[in-house]
């Protein structure tokens, strides 16, 4: 068995990164009407324009072809 056991080292708030920092894991923003993952040129993300509490991710496809998105949290349904 080499050196460090094949296991990440490990800190107090669990596993640490490369420059021994710890790890946070991000949920991915996806699309609110299609589910697709936000990462390109006109994607966008922001709070629903009523309660201001959920995040509502748009994909550019969605964007342009005015595809209805609904809030979570209140139910809110915009363009």
């Amino acid at each position: 068995m080499g050196l460090g056991g094949g296991r990440a080292p490990s800190g107090p708030a669990g596993p640490l990164g490369p420059r021994n920092e710890p790890m946070i894991a991000r949920a991915e923003l996806r699309c609110t009407s299609c589910g697709r993952g936000l990462a390109g040129a006109g994607d966008t993300a922001f709070l629903c324009p009523s309660c201001g509490t959920e995040t509502i991710g748009r994909d550019a496809r969605c964007r342009d072809q005015s595809v209805p998105y609904k809030c979570k949290n209140c139910g809110f349904v915009g363009p």
